[in-house]
């Protein structure tokens, strides 16, 4: 099994999809950095303003890295045209499975671990002031919640993917649904589109109405524990799922 986490590490490595994560963890602080300098909010409850408010770049800019990397991973052997070569080894299809299932979810640590380090970092730059311990503490919060919550949402991206086999599709796929439901999901639905509804939880943990989108979150109902319940099941039908097709796969398209 180490083996064949460290070749999908390797094959990672060799992408620009961890230079995307890293990016993707950082430019929201630094959007909010110059945001702060142009004078773009009252900089009264400074810390609250810089991690509470406006976070439409770091909820989109996570979103679409964690489809677009589960996607990738996924498809890379066919998009490298080397699937042939993973399907007659001796390895077995579960093994590969997990191995792939891991490196997302270590993608996914990493852009949140950069995006909470770089947060504290502007933070202090901007701020001058260390950040307040309430505060801090509801920050690690909602770093370990969209860790665990987008890490399980990505089983979703990768039953896609297994199902398609390619790359394009499953991104045009998932980003079309995206666009489609989001209307009904300003209607306060926050599970048509699962990916946006570990927003709504992050926004009642920091105790926000303006965390994205200027009031979005303002009189929608956030269950915790049911928000939780509904990606676990959704992430439990996917995986099982995903994992039936992938047993299935071969290196033909």
């Amino acid at each position: 099994m180490y083996k064949t986490i460290s070749t999908e590490f390797l094959k990672l490595r060799r992408s620009k999809l961890l230079i995307y994560a890293l990016i993707a963890g950082i430019l929201p602080s630094i959007v909010k950095f110059l945001q702060f300098l142009s004078g773009n909010t009252d900089k009264v409850d400074s810390w609250q303003w810089f991690l509470a408010s406006r976070q439409e770049i770091m909820v989109f800019g996570v979103l679409i890295t964690v489809i677009l990397s589960s996607s990738f991973i996924f498809n890379m052997e066919y998009q490298y045209g080397t699937a042939s070569y993973i399907y007659t080894s001796r390895v077995p299809k579960i093994q590969i499975f997990m191995a792939k299932l891991l490196t997302i979810f270590a993608v996914v640590v990493l852009i949140f671990a950069v995006t909470l380090v770089s947060e504290l970092l502007f933070g202090v730059i901007t701020i001058k002031a260390a950040i307040p311990k309430a505060l801090l503490l509801k920050l690690i919060k909602v770093t370990v919640w969209y860790m665990l919550s987008y890490g399980l949402l990505s089983t979703t991206v990768v039953l896609i993917s297994v199902l398609t086999k390619r790359f394009v599709l499953t991104s045009v796929i998932l980003f079309g649904y995206l666009m489609l439901v989001f209307p009904f999901h300003l209607k306060n639905n926050i599970y048509i589109s699962p990916f946006m509804t570990p927003a709504a939880v992050a926004a009642r943990i920091f105790g926000s109405d303006n965390y994205i989108l200027v009031s979005y979150f303002r009189d929608v109902t956030v269950n915790t524990t049911a928000a939780a319940m509904f990606i676990i099941a959704l992430a439990a039908v996917s995986l099982g799922l995903g994992l039936i097709a992938y047993q299935k796969s071969d290196a033909i398209l």
